[in-house]
């Protein structure tokens, strides 16, 4: 499907709303959204919100995001992560995070899309999966309320666990312990919200 960005194109808006919920529910019944489906509904978000950050609210806004989360934890679906992290950045760009609640949701996407990243691409994208839940435990420290996959965020610090071996460089280890360091000095029903428990968190400074 292909549709026009523009954020002032009602009958474009509505069309991609329509064909958002088609696929969502689509993907819900075990199938995979059309090629390229989730980058054009991520672009187009990203109007929307250049446009007027209040638009966060949006109903395209809520299922373009319910539809990335959705496909994030999916083990079979193939998508160009790599690319869709790099849209979710865009969209949290155009928000603030202590006005608007859905910069915590996009940046939450954005390490369980990144996580994905790893898992296709290897070792040399773990820099970027530390760098976002950095910027997800700052975010934490400040938003409200928690979106619900917030949850699986714990599978990234698992992954790092395993990837240890991957921080052989100085810079990208003191970036580790950096934000693993943020995420123990947080409340400890944040951490446990995103079930990363106290003790993978000191596992792992242990082994920095």
């Amino acid at each position: 499907m292909s549709v026009s960005h523009d954020p002032q194109d009602p009958e474009n808006q509505a069309a991609l709303a329509r064909a958002v919920k088609l696929v969502l529910q689509q993907v819900k019944d075990g199938g995979a959204p059309p090629q390229g489906f989730v980058s054009d509904g991520l672009q187009t978000v990203a109007a929307l919100l250049t446009s007027n950050p209040a638009l966060e609210s949006s109903e395209m806004t809520e299922s373009v995001l319910k539809l990335v989360e959705l496909v994030a934890m999916s083990p079979r679906s193939e998508q160009d992560w790599v690319a869709i992290t790099e849209l979710l950045v865009s969209c949290a760009a155009q928000l603030e995070p202590m006005r608007h609640r859905k910069y915590i949701h996009l940046v939450t996407l954005a390490c369980l899309t990144t996580q994905r990243e790893v898992s296709a691409l290897g070792k040399a994208s773990l820099g970027r999966l530390v760098y976002f839940c950095h910027q997800l435990g700052q975010a934490l420290e400040i938003s409200q309320p928690l979106p619900e996959c917030i949850g699986s965020v714990g599978g990234c610090f698992h992954l790092l666990y395993d990837n240890l071996a991957g921080f052989a460089d100085p810079a990208l280890a003191l970036r580790l312990k950096e934000m693993v360091t943020l995420w123990r000095n947080l409340p400890p029903t944040m951490p446990a919200a995103a079930s990363v428990s106290r003790q993978l968190l000191t596992a792992l400074a242990r082994s920095l």
